[in-house]
């Protein structure tokens, strides 16, 4: 379910959930994709001083107010997502850059990995 759907759903969110997406680079210069990284959570940390009306605030100052869930959307071809998950198990999600220091192969089913963080503020 969309964000959209989901507030037209529960009305009673409306106001109290905030969407961060952040499109990830490529991850192909490891090194940079780390200061990229850095970059991405002082975005998180910028907005949740903003929702919170705080924009003054200090970076992971507001960790006892917001939360944040991270999530990955995996794509594949030519196989159900049931059997991609048989098939690679925890595997399938291992970011592919990854895999070659792990010592594992890449999965040729996968098209596509998403990760995305969503900001929730914490009730009370």
């Amino acid at each position: 379910m969309g964000l959209g759907d989901f507030l037209r759903t529960r009305p009673e969110w409306r106001g109290r959930v905030v969407l961060i997406q952040i499109g990830a680079p490529t991850r192909a210069g490891a090194s940079d994709y780390e200061e990229l990284r850095r970059e991405e959570l002082d975005l998180i940390d910028q907005a949740a001083a903003r929702a919170a009306g705080h924009e003054d605030a200090a970076p992971g100052e507001l960790g006892k107010q917001f939360g944040i869930v991270t999530f990955q959307l995996i794509g594949v071809k030519n196989i159900s997502a049931a059997a991609a998950f048989a098939k690679h198990g925890a595997d399938l999600f291992i970011k592919e850059n990854d895999k070659k220091a792990l010592g594992k192969e890449k999965i040729d089913d996968k098209i596509f990995e998403i990760e995305r963080r969503l900001l929730i503020k914490r009730r009370g």
